[in-house]
């Protein structure tokens, strides 16, 4: 978010403004190739099978709106810094609240789907419990949106904050900038956090028969399990699957983490000197605010479910079998069926054998 402008020399602005456009553009490019991307793909699986393809899971409408958000976010800070109180100026104030709140809180949505798989078991994949789930969080996300975006209408705070619109640096706006984004975004990223640890609890005890005897830290020896993997299982399709959405779900909080500190930083330097911005502090948060677009799609959109499709779409390339892929449909009905395998072998404490297509394989 913008600064004032005050006490910035010609060249610092005009780095400032530089800055603006590239980490946009970047943003743009990015969340509007997973945009078209989703898009071409379900139809061509339309056209195809009679489906929406990739876009029928939760997951993928999810990454979806956020790629939206985005894309709605760089083109409103891309207007520039348009004059106070213009049509413009409300224009851009207004899409950049809404964009950003829309972004995280669909980061949470993914975060939230994936903690209920794991470790609520959700028949994610079941067609009355997917639309249940996606209208919850459609409602869920519309409300919270639509109610912090008014907010700032009340006693007219949407106006110039410094370098462009967005809600104004008085007391009352100030206060509102923290309640309507940078606490509800803190509170998201908790709970990330919460739920991170929880999967990662949830692993623990499913993998707490297979721990030799002389790990004396079952948290340690299971992140060592996430992050270093198990070349005993480097065959295991499915047990491979859980591995690579567990080291996705910890990216969630990271590039949030990573994105908006400083910025959230930079609002605490302006709510205590208003009028004494620090440039180096104004530039690196307008950096990072505007990229988390970009990033976002590269960590959400980009797997290779995605890939395989984009492949078959561009290229006529055959795909690899879905269920090698990280989050699609089958992806997480694959994992369901290793957490139960191994909850299974948890309860019952001696090898059983489970059929995966054609071939059998013995619990480690």
């Amino acid at each position: 978010m913008g600064d004032d402008d005050h006490g910035f020399t010609d060249s610092q602005l005009e780095l400032l403004t530089i800055t603006n456009m590239v980490s946009n553009m970047l943003s743009l490019i990015g969340s509007s190739f997973i945009v078209i991307s989703l898009y071409c793909v379900s139809r061509r699986s339309s056209r195809l099978h009679g489906h929406s393809g990739l876009l029928e899971s939760i997951h993928y409408r999810l990454v979806l709106w956020v790629s939206q958000a985005d894309i709605v976010h760089s083109l409103s800070s891309m207007l520039g810094n348009p004059q106070d109180k213009s049509v413009l100026c409300y224009t851009q104030g207004v899409l950049s609240q809404l964009s950003l709140n829309t972004s995280f809180c669909c980061v949470l949505c993914i975060a939230i789907t994936l903690w209920g798989t794991f470790v609520h078991e959700w028949p994610l994949g079941e067609p009355e419990f997917d639309a249940a789930l996606i209208n919850r969080y459609r409602i869920g996300v519309l409300s919270f949106v639509g109610v912090t975006t008014l907010i700032p209408f009340y006693g007219d705070h949407y106006g110039n904050s410094g370098s462009w619109c967005w809600i104004d640096d008085s007391e009352l706006g100030e206060f509102m900038r923290f309640s309507t984004l940078f606490v509800p975004l803190w509170v998201s990223i908790i709970l990330i956090c919460m739920m991170y640890h929880k999967l990662i609890r949830t692993l623990d005890e499913l993998l707490a028969t297979e721990r030799t005897a002389d790990a004396s830290n079952k948290t340690c020896w299971t992140i060592q399990l996430i992050f270093g993997g198990d070349a005993s299982r480097r065959d295991d399709v499915h047990f491979t699957s859980m591995l690579r959405v567990i080291r996705r779900v910890s990216l969630y909080p990271m590039v949030l983490i990573m994105c908006w500190t400083v910025p959230t930083m930079n609002r605490i330097q302006n709510a205590i000197q208003p009028h004494q911005p620090i440039f180096w502090l104004v530039l690196s948060a307008m950096f990072l605010s505007n990229i988390n677009g970009c990033f976002n799609a590269m960590i959400y959109g980009l797997n290779a479910s995605l890939r395989n499709e984009i492949a078959a779409c561009c290229c006529g390339t055959a795909q690899e079998p879905i269920e090698e892929s990280d989050e699609g449909h089958s992806v997480i009905q694959g994992d369901q069926i290793e957490h139960n395998r191994l909850r299974s072998k948890s309860d019952a404490a001696e090898p059983v054998e489970v059929e995966m297509g054609e071939q059998k394989h013995e619990n480690l």
